[in-house]
């Protein structure tokens, strides 16, 4: 009878050390929750989200690419665009100062009087003198607002630019001397000769509407080998807007009005 008690405690007690040592032993590695960084294999983990070597420095390379090398200061604006083949090279190269602005400026290119080619453009239909040419003029307001000189082919070209309604006149004759306007006082001109220029009913600025800006460099100089050397202003006198065309000579010339803007023009042939 007091066998039984005593296999009892003992079995008791065993299974108490052998909790008792489950409890103390600690799991292994392999054996613990998988991790956020281990849960990243299946999308989510570092490697296969933006890093620094797949992700956020290769867009900042990316915007090093865009930025310097193909984008904006690569093939951009400082290359194809407006440092390389943009603005700068149009401006210094084929664009305003070569074909544009300045040639067109130069040669007179800019009217139906005037054509793209120097060759191409004809002179005005007449008989070329010495003599003076004259015209009267309609009531208007109107202005001079631009001069610009052509060398065109066994020809030079003036054409004095007009303003406003009305029709513009002339007076143009060589001189001996030039004398301005009013004063009398001796006007200096470059040349061999000296052409008289007077552009009749014209306004005085102040009596001119806003939108009309009279044309006021003091000298124009044209290209060398010429008939004409450079167109001087004068002054606004009685009606008058005068200029004198210095000349490599008392040089046969034409005058016409022609319209749509109204310009007079005057072909100096250089036979």
């Amino acid at each position: 009878m007091r066998s039984r008690p005593r296999r009892l405690v003992g079995l008791t007690a065993a299974v108490v050390l052998l909790l008792a040592g489950c409890a103390d032993t600690d799991p292994e590695p392999g054996d613990q929750p998988p991790t956020p960084d281990e849960d990243a294999d299946d999308g989510t983990s570092d490697d296969d989200q933006p890093t620094d070597d797949d992700g956020t420095d290769d867009d900042g390379d990316g915007d090093d690419d865009g930025t310097d090398g193909d984008g904006t200061d690569g093939d951009g604006t400082d290359g194809d665009g407006t440092d390389g083949d943009g603005t700068d090279d149009d401006t210094d190269g084929d664009g305003t100062d070569d074909d544009g602005t300045d040639d067109d400026t130069d040669t007179g290119d800019t009217g139906d009087d005037e054509r793209a080619s120097d060759d191409d453009l004809e002179p005005l239909d007449g008989e070329p003198s010495t003599d003076r040419r004259e015209a009267d003029a309609e009531a208007g307001t109107l202005a001079v607002t631009e001069v610009r000189i052509g060398q065109h082919d066994g020809f030079d070209r003036v054409v004095f630019e007009i303003a406003g309604d009305g029709r513009a006149g002339w007076s143009v004759a060589y001189t001996d001397e030039a004398l301005a306007q009013g004063s009398g006082a001796p006007v200096e001109v470059d040349g061999d000769a000296v052409l008289r220029v007077a552009i009749r009913g014209m306004t005085l600025p102040p009596d001119l509407p806003e939108t009309i800006e009279v044309w006021d460099e003091e000298r124009l100089d044209a290209r060398s080998g010429g008939v004409i050397v450079e167109v001087v202003d004068d002054t606004i006198f009685e009606g008058q807007h005068t200029f004198f065309v210095g000349t490599a000579g008392e040089r046969p010339f034409l005058v016409e009005r022609i319209e749509d803007p109204q310009r007079i023009v005057i072909d100096l042939f250089s036979a």
